[in-house]
C-alpha cells in the first residue's frame, strides 16, 4: 500500500454519504410517526354502518362516523351549511 493513495475511492465515499442521508431521512420520518402514536391521545369514534348497493362494485359495507354530521341546533348564532368551516374548541 502506498501512503499517498487514499484507502477508499471518492465515489464509494459519496455513495456511503448518500446512503446515510437517505437512511437518516427515512428514520426521522418513522421516528416522528412513532412518537405521535406513542404520545398522542386516543380518540374513539362512534361509527354508523352504511350498506350501499353499487351496480359496478356489488354489495359492500362502509362506515360513516357520527362526528361527520353536525346538528344545526347546537349552534345558536346561525345554522351550519354544507361547506362551512367549523372550529371546535379543545376540551
Amino acid at each position: 500500500m502506498h501512503p499517498d493513495k487514499p484507502r477508499y475511492s471518492k465515489s464509494l465515499l459519496l455513495f456511503a454519504a448518500a446512503l446515510a442521508i437517505q437512511i437518516t431521512l427515512i428514520g426521522t420520518i418513522i421516528g416522528y410517526k412513532a412518537l405521535t402514536v406513542a404520545t398522542g391521545t386516543e380518540v374513539t369514534l362512534q361509527i354508523m354502518p352504511v350498506d350501499p348497493r353499487d351496480p359496478l362494485r356489488g354489495d359492500f359495507l362502509t362506515f360513516d362516523y357520527a362526528i361527520t354530521t353536525l346538528e344545526t341546533y347546537v349552534f345558536a348564532y346561525e345554522p351550519v351549511k354544507t361547506g362551512d368551516t367549523v372550529y371546535v374548541p379543545r376540551c
